[in-house]
């Protein structure tokens, strides 16, 4: 019987690797209206995607040190800026970003006050699973802001996130930021734990039968 119950657990186990988990819809915020108004001012709070992704998932978009230092604007500072955005126009704080699902990966199109003559600067992300600085280059053009794309991918989820720009020397400056896509960490199918829950009551019927005394 201990060759059979081994096959049967194996397959069980290879089901339930073969269903795995499902890969969740990604989520786009492009800043446009209905769901973001122009003049609108952090605290942005349980937004839902505007561009793609369900409604269940939200995004909140706040500035802790100044609370309305963050608006959505139709200026383009950087050509990869496109319609809406969510800029800086004084402030320059860090803006936190907290998502209601854990997600595993984060890429977003900025903009970074750098004067012209300066050298690049960089977009700093920071988040619990890990932080990268991207840095920025002239691409886009604009109106003195260069310009970039930030991709961080990682197997940590992570539900907070903040963005800040800086000048290569150090020294905090504003950004603008667009086209913010994220993927939610995978959630396992009730398929899967379902063959999960057959497979370990399987070997707990094994185990107890294993013990139970011969019969007399």
């Amino acid at each position: 019987m201990r060759p059979r119950f081994l096959a049967l657990f194996t397959v069980l186990c290879l089901c339930a690797l073969g269903a795995g988990v499902s890969d969740a819809a990604p989520i786009i915020y492009s800043f446009e209206a209905p769901g973001f108004l122009l003049g609108q001012t952090t605290p942005l709070l349980n937004k839902p995607p505007d561009a793609a992704g369900p409604p269940t998932f939200t995004t909140s978009f706040t500035d802790a040190v100044d609370p309305n230092g963050y608006q959505i604007t139709n200026i383009p500072e950087n050509g990869l800026m496109v319609g809406q955005s969510l800029f800086a126009p004084i402030v320059t704080s860090p803006l936190t970003l907290t998502f209601n699902t854990p997600v595993t990966q984060l890429s977003v199109d900025f903009a970074i006050d750098i004067p012209n003559g300066f050298p690049p600067g960089f977009l700093q992300l920071m988040t619990p699973s890990g932080t990268v600085d991207q840095p920025s280059s002239n691409v886009g053009g604009g109106n003195g802001f260069q310009g970039g794309t930030l991709d961080f991918i990682t197997a940590s989820p992570f539900t907070t996130a903040t963005l800040q720009g800086f000048f290569a020397p150090g020294g905090a400056t504003q950004i603008d930021i667009d086209n913010l896509n994220l993927t939610p960490a995978p959630v396992a199918e009730p398929s899967t734990l379902g063959l999960l829950g057959l497979g370990l009551a399987v070997l707990a019927g094994w185990r107890r039968k294993r013990r139970m005394p011969p019969a007399i």
